[in-house]
């Protein structure tokens, strides 16, 4: 809803609702419903959609990039700062459509990295090297998951490591292992690894980074990271993903952080 006009014409409006929002805002000019709907949302208004196919009954000139790209803007800046989330806004790639982005958090938020493995030296290299290369931004951590490794070159590399290094023994168990690892970690925010993943992208905090696999396949975009906010739902103890996605939206960089295998 914040970057587009999800609910379009013909819409009924209770009069009642419409005047304790104080009605349509001349100021938000062609986006003058967009604008309305977005406020009525604040309001905790409810939307009932109607299975009937209806007659738009709007011109073809509202729908024109000239009239409605900065109208739309405007629109999508007030209401982020009505929310309190600071952040840029510019046109989307169809007429009608803003593409909004959050400001990073300053202070920066810490962030860890956890990652289990047993005997991948190579892969949790890689994975390291990445964050410490390619990434701009600059409060993170990683915590190392090890899951019984053998290997002297795996006794080694945690020996020699300025990572924390978590016992995790036993069979192996991803969700278990991973939460010892939250268990370990006091960051504001938490990013497990996931398997069979290598990076291959500047961007790794950017939240348009792309994860791929050793063959180059492209296998997952960076994933947005929620406050930190246990689940246990099918045994597992992960992030909650922020809701207020919408179309259109790009999160900040230091709020993304891609998925790696060790």
């Amino acid at each position: 809803m914040l970057s587009y006009n999800l609910v379009g014409r013909p819409a009924l409006l209770r009069v009642a609702t419409l005047r304790k929002i104080r009605g349509f805002d001349s100021d938000a000019g062609w986006a003058f419903e967009h604008d309305a709907y977005l406020r009525l949302r604040e309001a905790d208004a409810i939307f009932r959609h109607v299975n009937l196919v209806l007659p738009a009954a709007r011109p073809d000139i509202s729908f024109e990039r000239r009239h409605v790209d900065a109208d739309t803007c405007r629109v999508t800046e007030k209401a982020l700062a009505r929310r309190g989330w600071p952040g840029s806004v510019k046109p989307g790639r169809v007429p009608g459509l803003s593409s909004w982005k959050l400001d990073a958090p300053s202070p920066q938020p810490s962030i860890d990295v956890i990652i289990p493995t047993r005997d991948r030296i190579d892969l949790v290299r890689n994975c390291i090297e990445a964050l410490e290369n390619k990434t701009t931004y600059q409060n993170w951590d990683v915590i190392l998951l090890d899951n019984d490794s053998i290997e002297p070159e795996s006794l080694e590399y945690f020996a020699n490591s300025k990572y924390r290094v978590v016992p995790c023994p036993g069979p192996f168990n991803y969700a278990k292992i991973v939460n010892r690892g939250v268990e370990h970690s006091k960051a504001d925010f938490r990013r497990d690894a996931e398997q069979r993943h290598d990076l291959d992208d500047p961007g790794l905090a950017g939240a348009n980074g792309v994860a791929r696999g050793v063959a180059g396949r492209r296998r997952r975009r960076g994933v947005p990271l929620g406050p930190v906010r246990a689940s246990r739902a099918r045994g597992h103890r992960h992030l909650a993903v922020p809701a207020a996605l919408s179309h259109g939206l790009q999160l900040p960089a230091p709020r993304s952080v891609l998925s790696f295998d060790a």
